[in-house]
């Protein structure tokens, strides 16, 4: 079942007006690297004010040049996934600052235990197939955190992992790592255990030192998520149509520079747009109107047949609880319903800052009811199962028919993991009467598991002597 949120003619609208902002204001890049390689493709460059304004033809020739289908790959190999195939998969949120003590729910400053937990806790939960380092590990050499925690991610996870490169130097050292852990370069490009995001810093620009970075990890094959954050009213136009074509312009400027670097590189296009609370000035995370927009980029990127991600499922309660889980909700389902290759986005509530464990535990029942609905009814003659009716009559029933067991084990009705269906009388001595309890302690028993060990000790030591180079590099 397909929802649509833009026009044929709106598509096309939005594609014309994305080349119109690339061709007469362009996007500003800090970097002498990539205005002089764009200046050789072709592009207009501006030296004086690092502007890069790209012809129609650059757009659409990079656009040609990006592989419409590819593999995220895992650690094991288990958990493989392949975009645009007619598929929704699921990340949790990113680079949330705080951190709820499980225990005492008071908020802290995160640590590598606390995205380690997180990491454990994703790994064991189907519904979340890539990991994004969901809170910022503040207790490792910043320079070089995202090394770190890629690192101690897949010690205790098999699955896909995104990362932040910021410069050229760590850029370095993530090949260097994935040589350990792949056995050769080769394999890096091969089997795909990661991806770089790439922000844009809206309105139209592009920082320079992770562009670079972005770029030589491009030489290993590493594909890369575009993912600009534009909002509307602040850093984008007020409407949410025109918050959508910047969203676009951003993304194929992107594209444009990465496929000049390395033609045939892998790249997802990515969206988070999303809308400011004017009487608060927060941004929101759980807004209808961020639906909508990220909806409307998931079908920019479809008809130009690449990957897509949407971050969609964020909250702005400050807890778990109804407005959460109604904010997730108003957020996911859009994204499910336009096909989204990728949608990122349980875990962290107060305006996606701040790490709940157990909301990756009651997520897992919002993503089901979304996908659920996103699947429709099948429809058909091979539906009807109108002989059956006719034969069973009136007052009977078709609980021990063939047909009923075999819908319900195809998945015709959804299942709640989490959810209570009890009756009133059994809700009352249910462990699911309380739905935080019941998540903290299933949360608690993933936790209390002996730790998941994918390293040998030669070669975790080899990769600590990296994570040792690299931050005596930093200082």
């Amino acid at each position: 079942m397909q929802f649509e949120v833009l026009s044929e003619k709106d598509i096309t609208l939005v594609h014309e007006k994305s080349l119109e902002i690339l061709s007469k204001a362009g996007i500003k890049v800090d970097s002498s690297k990539v205005l002089d390689m764009m200046e050789k493709a072709g592009c207009d460059v501006c030296r004086e004010n690092s502007i890069i304004r790209f012809p129609k033809q650059i757009i659409e020739k990079s656009l040609k040049q990006s592989p419409g289908k590819f593999m995220l790959g895992s650690l094991d190999g288990n958990f493989d996934i392949f975009l645009c195939e007619g598929n929704t998969f699921f990340y949790k949120n990113g680079q949330g600052c705080f951190s709820a003590d499980l225990e005492t729910r008071e908020g802290r400053y995160p640590t590598m235990k606390d995205l380690t937990d997180a990491a454990r806790l994703a790994n064991s939960l189907d519904y979340i197939s890539c990991f994004w380092s969901i809170v910022t590990a503040n207790d490792v050499n910043s320079d070089y955190r995202s090394l770190h925690e890629i690192v101690e991610i897949w010690k205790v996870s098999s699955k896909h992992i995104t990362a932040d490169c910021f410069n050229e130097s760590q850029a370095k050292y993530f090949i260097e790592v994935l040589e350990k852990i792949l056995g050769s370069r080769e394999e890096i490009a091969k089997r795909n255990i990661l991806s770089v995001c790439c922000c844009s810093i809206s309105p139209l620009i592009y920082d320079g030192p992770m562009l670079e970075g972005t770029i030589l990890l491009g030489d290993a094959g590493v594909p890369v998520l575009l993912l600009p954050m534009p909002i509307s009213g602040t850093t984008s136009p007020m409407s949410s149509f025109s918050t959508v074509i910047q969203n676009n312009a951003e993304v194929l400027a992107g594209i444009a520079i990465l496929q000049t670097a390395n033609p045939g590189r892998p790249i997802i296009y990515g969206s988070a747009p999303g809308i400011l609370d004017m009487s608060t000035s927060l941004f929101c995370a759980g807004s209808p109107e961020g639906g909508l927009q990220n909806a409307a980029c998931a079908q920019m990127a479809k008809k130009y047949g690449i990957p897509n991600l949407i971050s969609a499922g964020g909250a702005d309660a400050q807890a778990p609880g109804i407005q959460a889980a109604t904010e997730r909700m108003a957020g996911m389902l859009p994204g499910f319903l336009s096909g989204s290759d990728l949608i990122c986005g349980v875990g962290l509530t107060g305006t996606a800052q701040y790490l709940y464990l157990e909301e990756l535990i009651i997520g897992e029942d919002i993503v089901g009811f979304c996908r659920r609905t996103a699947a429709g009814i099948g429809a058909g003659e091979e539906h009807c199962l109108t002989e059956l009716a006719v034969e069973t009559g009136h007052g009977g029933d078709f609980l021990a028919e063939e047909s009923t067991v075999e819908y319900l084990r195809s998945g015709e009705i959804y299942m709640p993991k989490n959810f209570c269906r009890e009756s009133p009388e059994s809700w009352l001595n249910s462990e699911k009467k309380d739905l935080m309890l019941f998540a903290e302690k299933k949360v608690n028993e993933v936790l209390s598991k002996k730790d998941k060990d994918n390293y040998s000790e030669e070669l975790y030591q080899s990769l600590k002597e990296i994570l040792k180079r690299a931050d005596l590099g930093a200082n």
